[in-house]
């Protein structure tokens, strides 16, 4: 996967409250995770950009993308719907007795994120705005195995369309990433430089 990125450069984010970032108590809602992308693309000098998400933080990528359209060279989707889903009563205390790759969730983000995740999050469809991107968009979902076993609407009926994939599907790591911090008012946001070089050497 990196080689066939060479030689272009990666700006991976953690999302506030999440990895390096700060987690500021309050400020968790779709229109604050838009303010922390746009602070490190303006801190990090980038754009136009090829945006990958997966997982939670599609909404997000999907939000600025529809701010920011002219900025998008191309949109991947690893995990998600084109929604922002609302996680049933009790999601909070039930992810934080969770582990991700070994690591206890305790130890990757805070309680008071994680209520506060649940407590700003609000329905919100982007289907029908989809159209409005003019770049490719490539949603990865595998024939069998989906993360989430079953993803229903409030009602319990199935929803479609639904997208379903595994959620490690393109992740990247560095052994000793270099963690810029970009400020976006209500904190700092860390992000990691990688250059990607053709013989498969990382930084």
């Amino acid at each position: 996967m990196l080689d066939a990125w060479a030689p272009h450069r990666c700006v991976i984010v953690d999302l506030r409250g999440r990895g390096a970032s700060d987690a500021p108590e309050r400020g968790y809602t779709v229109d604050d995770h838009v303010g922390d992308l746009d602070a490190v693309v303006a801190d990090a000098r980038i754009g136009p950009v090829h945006l990958v998400a997966y997982s939670r933080g599609t909404t997000y990528a999907l939000a600025w993308a529809l701010e920011h359209p002219d900025s998008v060279l191309s949109l991947t989707v690893g995990d998600y719907r084109a929604e922002q889903i609302v996680p049933p009563d009790g999601w909070a205390s039930w992810w934080m007795s969770t582990s991700w790759r070994g690591i206890p969730m305790t130890e990757r983000m805070q309680p008071h994120v994680v209520h506060e995740v649940a407590r700003d999050v609000t329905a919100i469809s982007y289907w029908s705005r989809l159209a409005e991107l003019p770049c490719p968009v490539l949603v990865i979902r595998p024939t069998a195995g989906a993360f989430w076993m079953t993803l229903r609407s409030n009602s319990g009926a199935d929803t479609a369309p639904t997208w379903k994939s595994w959620s490690s599907t393109a992740l990247i790591t560095t052994s000793s990433p270099t963690i810029n911090s970009a400020s976006s008012g209500r904190g700092s946001i860390a992000s990691r430089a990688v250059e990607v070089r053709g013989d498969g050497d990382h930084r």
